[in-house]
């Protein structure tokens, strides 16, 4: 089986990748499959905190689109593969988080190292922990100075407004009163203040 080359004219992820809600892909050969994670139920809480970052910057995200194998069995079986944890099609970028012990980061490191060595033209950055830690502070820092919503000024109290419901329901009830009887009147309700119009309506 031959190697990589089949991605590595690709400047971006496979085309699968614009739609993340499609059924799973399988690209066969050495290329990657595209996969939904079918609404986005993430695997660790940092990946949660992550996207909210990025949503709340405006920078468009898909997660986990994309596995990528690292080797082959001698059958052609993919044997090592590397999920980056997001892409950020704006940017043509993977990010891929670390927070977990010092053991594990460097097996990470070494599988994002072998992802750029087969897949060249395919744009990966790691994050860790410190990083992320460091996202989060100004983040929080960003939401906080931000001006929270405020309460403008009461124009029509409550009884005031059921007041004037009552005066239209009955000011339609007696325009109804004059026309010719010729079948059902059907009414309908729009909105969370229908359900009272229309039980004074039909009183």
């Amino acid at each position: 089986m031959s190697g990589p080359s089949a991605v590595e004219d690709r400047a971006g992820p496979p085309a699968a990748h614009a739609n993340s809600h499609s059924s799973p892909t399988l690209i066969s050969g050495t290329r990657p499959y595209a996969r939904s994670s079918g609404g986005t139920a993430f695997a660790h809480p940092a990946e949660h905190a992550f996207s909210r970052i990025l949503s709340y910057y405006g920078i468009r995200w898909v997660y986990e689109p994309t596995t990528f194998a690292l080797a082959w069995t001698a059958d052609g079986r993919p044997s090592e593969m590397l999920t980056p944890d997001f892409f950020l099609p704006d940017q043509s970028l993977y990010i891929e988080l670390t927070t977990m012990r010092q053991a594990l980061v460097t097996r990470k490191n070494g599988k994002v190292r072998r992802l750029r060595e087969r897949y060249p033209n395919v744009r990966i950055k790691l994050l860790y922990r410190r990083d992320l830690l460091r996202l989060l502070a100004r983040y929080q820092a960003a939401d906080q100075s931000a001006p929270g919503p405020r309460v403008g000024e009461v124009l029509y109290d409550a009884p005031r407004i059921h007041a004037r419901v009552d005066e239209l329901a009955f000011a339609i009830a007696a325009d109804l009163a004059e026309l010719p009887a010729n079948g059902p009147v059907v009414l309908l309700g729009m909105g969370r203040g229908s359900a009272q119009f229309q039980m004074a309506l039909s009183a």
